[in-house]
């Protein structure tokens, strides 16, 4: 009887040992560890550390994305997840954003002093690498800057401080994805009408726009560095000197849906407004025949035109008006009639057919409904021959090449200038007159 007590005593001894040495390991290797995602650095570009990681002072790290002190610098997610937009926090946070990863496993990230409202939606699925959002200073920051923490052990998900801050260096296992424009959130493009071809490129350290002389294969005869990483590009006369110059259109700026607007070949001078809602279609046109390019909106969601006559003003702004199948046509401006003004139109992805509207106001098309086009296709408008008159584009860049099939009528047929290639196929076409 004494033998079974002692090896009694000696089986609970071996077991408790055996649970202080799980309880331990479980201490240092949490639950949540079991499944851990793949983390990369939350931007694309070259960086620098202005704070490190160094509880309980400094619960994540201050990373300079890009060129020092330059805020909107693309913000990525470190891992695929689901996203918590959050409330903006005048001091503190500024814009910020928090993901949850691995299916509620506990991972958290939080990304802090965007410069506008984070890009995706409350509870959308975002892949690692897409940008989530652009570098800033909004809230508690003393300069443009990214404040990203990782956390585990969270039993919540809000925007608070919840589970355990841990140090991001120990948690990448691996480089960001290449870049694509197709990380942007809104894969927007305008609708204005030139006359000569260009391209946007956006890239992570820049953007540039590659601005071309003639309608023809060739190098770009001028270059503009302006715009971020997911702006939405457009070309207009602005300032009525006869030349067009850039500009963009920016859904989640830090006041709400921006414009920004060069008044100079070069990109300088750039005046800033505020108009429409982050998932409005920017389009762009002389409304009311005045010499002056102004801007305008397409909001998808009721097929409704919202176009101003002054870029700074609603004052005088064109009735609202529908034209087009909600959620389906994407929009298309141009003087078709060539009455020195502006009008509207859509175009069909489902048959590709084009609706033209001379007349700026609901109804049915001015001239006959025709096809144009294919699947994939990107439409661009623009008077390619001089005459006044602006035509229908497409740049097709679903091959290995970014060509561009130009016509000189709206109607149905071939293309009447020669397929050139311009540009590359992750850009954005945009046509101005350039000269």
């Amino acid at each position: 009887m004494g033998k079974l007590r002692a090896r009694t005593i000696w089986l609970w001894g071996i077991i408790a040992v055996a649970v202080a040495f799980l309880m331990a390991l479980s201490r240092a290797y949490p639950a949540s560890a079991a499944i851990q995602p793949i983390y990369s650095l939350p931007f694309y570009d070259s960086f620098s550390v202005s704070q490190g990681f160094n509880p309980p002072s400094h619960y994540g790290i201050d990373y300079n994305i890009g060129a020092p002190l330059t805020p909107g610098e693309a913000v990525a997610a470190a891992a695929s997840g689901i996203a918590k937009r959050c409330p903006f926090d005048l001091y503190g946070a500024g814009y910020y954003l928090v993901m949850s990863h691995t299916n509620g496993t506990g991972h958290r990230t939080r990304y802090l002093h965007l410069n506008g409202e984070p890009i995706p939606i409350d509870g959308a699925n975002v892949v690692r690498g897409q940008v989530i959002g652009n570098e800033g200073s909004t809230g508690d920051a003393s300069g443009p800057h990214l404040h990203f923490e990782t956390r585990v052990d969270a039993t919540t998900f809000t925007c608070g401080f919840d589970g355990t801050a841990v140090d991001p260096n120990l948690e990448y296992t691996t480089n960001p994805p290449s870049y694509s424009a197709s990380t942007c959130y809104y894969p927007l493009n305008s609708a204005n009408a030139g006359n000569l071809p260009g391209v946007f490129r956006p890239q992570p350290a820049s953007t540039t726009w590659y601005e071309r002389f003639s309608n023809s294969a060739g190098d770009a005869n001028r270059s503009v560095a302006f715009g971020s990483t997911c702006d939405v590009p457009f070309v207009g006369d602005w300032n009525h000197d006869g030349v067009d110059t850039v500009g963009v259109f920016r859904p989640y700026g830090a006041t709400g849906s921006e414009w920004y607007i060069s008044n100079n070949i070069d990109g300088s001078n750039s005046a800033v407004y505020v108009f429409g809602l982050p998932t409005d279609w920017p389009v762009i046109g002389d409304w009311n025949g005045d010499g002056f390019t102004t801007i305008g909106v397409w909001r998808p969601s009721t097929a409704t035109w919202y176009l101003r006559n002054a870029n700074n003003s609603d004052v005088g702004m064109v009735t609202p008006f529908s034209y087009g199948i909600p959620n389906t046509d994407k929009p298309v401006v141009g003087d078709w009639d060539a009455d020195g003004d502006t009008n509207i139109g859509v175009l069909r992805p489902s048959d590709y057919t084009w609706w033209l509207n001379a007349l700026n106001q609901n109804g049915p098309p001015t001239t006959l409904v025709f096809q144009y086009g294919a699947a994939g296709d990107t439409p661009i408008t623009g008077d390619w021959n001089y005459d006044n008159r602006d035509t229908i584009g497409v740049f097709r860049a679903t091959g290995l090449t970014a060509d561009w099939y130009l016509r000189n009528t709206n109607n149905a047929g071939g293309q009447d200038i020669p397929v050139f290639t311009f540009g590359v196929i992750s850009d954005k076409p945009v046509s101005g007159d350039w000269n």
